[in-house]
């Protein structure tokens, strides 16, 4: 084999293993729950832009 093959060998393998640990990852993080916080719900309530529902509900027209 030339160093070129061996080097091409182990780059393909490093590769794939870098693949394959990234889908585990995402297989296992993947369908997880949403964040139950009351205070990050609170807070979002206290700062959402209310005053603009009104343009996302019925937009412009023209748009």
């Amino acid at each position: 084999m030339t160093s070129f093959e061996t080097a091409f060998l182990i780059v393909s393998t490093l590769v794939t293993a870098g693949a394959l640990a990234y889908l585990v990852w995402l297989l296992r993080t993947s369908g997880r729950d949403r964040v139950d916080d009351p205070d990050l719900v609170e807070q979002f309530r206290e700062t959402a832009p209310f005053e603009k529902l009104d343009q996302v509900l019925d937009p412009p027209e023209g748009e």
